[in-house]
């Protein structure tokens, strides 16, 4: 059912792409989180299928594709090119409608990619999952300190710390070297860790996986987490006019809820969704994101959001 392939979206980068055959109108692209691969798609993909042609990849670094050495290879900007490249290869002839989908860090990506005012032209729609804006994120953030302080308003105060607790690993993947051999010598249970933190059943097959796998998708992608702090910054968007939804977990170990409050104050079309689950909702309740997805992309077709 299912093919794969090399893109080349610059010279001397492979990024594996994984797709069903061409024989739908419209289109899903998956781009999946931190750490991950392709794979963590696998269970949405099956159920999309009949009604879309499926496609994920692995992210510049990730699974199958190549790893960069330079931090700045994973700018978001640079990270742009290999989606447009997966959609130019899945619709040569730009008729199809796509259909962009994110977790985590390809939700951030997503966003940027979707509140862009060239790359967005590729698209239908954006669904982020477990994942906002940065900049908006960022935004929020600000907004929560600057409100606390200036007014001594606790909820305020108590929201920018909860967050900035739960974020703890972004300043740690800061560092050189010492992220890499954390994980390299403590992978499995790192691994096993975050799985039960972020809400994966233990029947799902993502506790299986071995050390190879686990460092695949966790050791080359940490330079999205530099890039991201010490690179260029991606702006804050004025007006976002893809049609976007976000399907927000409410017991996210990562990411409050509340960091997505003001993306309905950028985003011109704009569902929010709350989902009783963890960080891996897709792999925790992937019925009820599928037709989440599914129900979005027939209303932006339709032209009813």
């Amino acid at each position: 059912m299912y093919k794969n392939t090399f893109l080349h979206p610059e010279t001397d980068l492979n990024i594996y792409l994984k797709y069903s055959a061409p024989e739908k109108d419209r289109i899903l692209l998956f781009l999946h989180g931190y750490p991950d691969t392709h794979k963590t798609w696998d269970v949405l993909m099956n159920q999309l299928a009949k009604k879309y042609q499926v496609a994920a990849i692995d992210l510049r670094g990730a699974g199958e594709s190549s790893r960069p050495t330079e931090r700045s290879a994973f700018n978001i900007r640079r990270i742009y090119k290999d989606i447009e490249t997966a959609i130019r290869f899945l619709d040569p002839k730009g008729e199809k409608n796509v259909h962009l989908v994110g977790h985590d860090w390809g939700s951030l990506i997503g966003w940027c990619f979707a509140s862009d005012p060239i790359s967005s032209g590729y698209i239908s729609s954006f669904t982020g999952i477990a994942g906002p804006h940065p900049a908006l994120a960022r935004k929020q953030m600000e907004s929560y300190a600057k409100r606390g302080i200036w007014s001594w308003n606790t909820d305020e105060i108590s929201r920018f710390f909860k967050q900035g607790t739960m974020s703890w690993y972004v300043l740690f993947f800061q560092f050189p070297i010492l992220p890499e051999l954390g994980l390299t010598f403590g992978s499995l249970g790192f691994w096993h860790a975050l799985l039960q933190a972020g809400g994966v059943p233990k029947s799902d097959p993502m506790w299986d996986y071995g050390t190879k796998e686990i460092l695949r998708s966790c050791i080359g992608p940490i330079q999205m987490f530099r890039e991201l702090i010490q690179g260029e910054q991606i702006g804050i968007p004025n007006k976002i006019e893809t049609p976007c939804q976000a399907i927000v977990p409410i017991n996210d170990f990562a990411i409050t809820p509340e960091i997505y409050e003001n993306l309905s104050e950028h985003a011109l079309h704009f569902r929010k969704n709350f989902l009783d689950a963890n960080h891996w909702v897709h792999r925790e309740k992937p019925e009820e994101v599928a037709k989440l997805i599914d129900s979005f992309c027939k209303n932006v077709e339709n032209a009813e959001i």
